[in-house]
């Protein structure tokens, strides 16, 4: 039921609130995000921070912008030299286009949406690669007007023959692309089906 409690009106009622700032609470993330920056700067094995996974805006996605603009600002502040991670409204895992409307004020941050083409809605049933491709295009695009160097945040599919298909293309655009990228799992059997077994 994870699509279910991902759109119930108690989950979307939380991130409105969260990016209205009810009762200081994204100001306190902010700071939240700064005390940890603080620390974890230059420590061996750390490559960056991502300001928030999968943000949710079905209104006023503008608010996005002003999200990175505060929790990166006081990221940044806290910790010059650590990298700031940023994604696009998560609405992309689903439409495969993030548009830009503010690049984000940073220098040398990295945009790092997530790739799952037609993954949710029927496991990329058609097998389409150059809906793959087309994605992984606007990725680079919305990257470039950010300023960014874009990294794949996440990507994968099932543990069958497809989700090996998918893998597999999504690797060779991602190298053609020169995209860094992380495949998602959670666990060894995250949400029943996904991870990398021998087939």
């Amino acid at each position: 039921d994870l699509g279910a409690r991902r759109m119930s009106q108690e989950t979307l009622a939380a991130f409105e609130s969260f990016y209205d700032d009810a009762e200081g609470v994204q100001t306190a993330y902010a700071a939240m995000a700064a005390w940890l920056a603080k620390r974890i700067e230059g420590k061996p094995g750390v490559v960056g921070l991502e300001l928030q996974n999968e943000p949710v805006l079905l209104f006023g996605a503008d608010r996005l912008d002003s999200f990175n603009a505060l929790v990166g600002g006081a990221v940044r502040r806290a910790a010059p030299t650590l990298t700031i991670f940023f994604e696009p409204n998560s609405t992309r895992n689903i439409s495969d286009m993030a548009p830009v409307t503010a690049p984000v004020p940073f220098r040398d941050a990295v945009y790092s949406p997530h790739i799952y083409v037609d993954v949710f809605e029927t496991g990329w049933a058609s097998e389409d690669v150059g809906a793959i491709e087309t994605s992984v295009a606007r990725a680079v695009d919305e990257a470039a007007q950010h300023s960014a160097s874009l990294y794949v945040g996440e990507f994968g599919n099932g543990n069958d023959t497809r989700g090996l298909l998918y893998t597999t293309e999504c690797e060779r655009i991602f190298d053609e692309r020169f995209a860094s990228w992380a495949f998602w799992v959670y666990e060894e059997w995250s949400q029943g089906s996904w991870g990398l077994y021998d087939m």
